[in-house]
């Protein structure tokens, strides 16, 4: 048997004040959405354009954007268009995004996507799910 010690006998990030960690939690403006100039407005249907990164270091932040994003439409409208950065979490986000969209009777219509996230779905089989099928042939 082995009787391997514990490298660490404490959390090292317990001494840090949160004052100290000031606004890391804060969302960056272009993380945030809402009706641009040129959405179109159907009854409560604003755009949502997604942010130029979407990592694991954003998606906890973008998720309460997300969250009040559906709670607010009636129609979902998708403009993915800027998303050059997306890694495994972002895509995850955005899959329960959709599906969510999907569970509450909330047609999911995407503006554009860009080739990252066309890709990058189409790698993770989530293309269809993701309701991205229809700008499929388009890039």
């Amino acid at each position: 048997m082995s009787s391997k010690k514990p490298v660490m006998s404490h959390d090292p990030l317990d001494d840090i004040a949160e004052e100290a960690l000031g606004d890391v939690a804060a969302v960056p403006d272009e993380m945030t959405e809402g009706k641009t100039a040129d959405a179109a407005d159907d009854g409560g249907g604003g755009r949502l354009v997604l942010p130029e990164s979407l990592t694991i270091g954003e998606v906890g932040n973008y998720h309460e954007v997300l969250v009040r994003h559906l709670d607010r439409q009636s129609e979902v409208h998708i403009d993915g268009q800027a998303l050059e950065v997306v890694d495994g979490a972002g895509m995850q986000l955005l899959l329960a995004f959709v599906k969510d969209a999907v569970s509450r009777s909330l047609p999911v219509n995407w503006i554009g996507a860009s080739p990252r996230l066309l890709g990058s779905a189409r790698q993770l089989g989530v293309s269809s799910a993701m309701q991205l099928d229809q700008l499929q042939n388009t890039h």
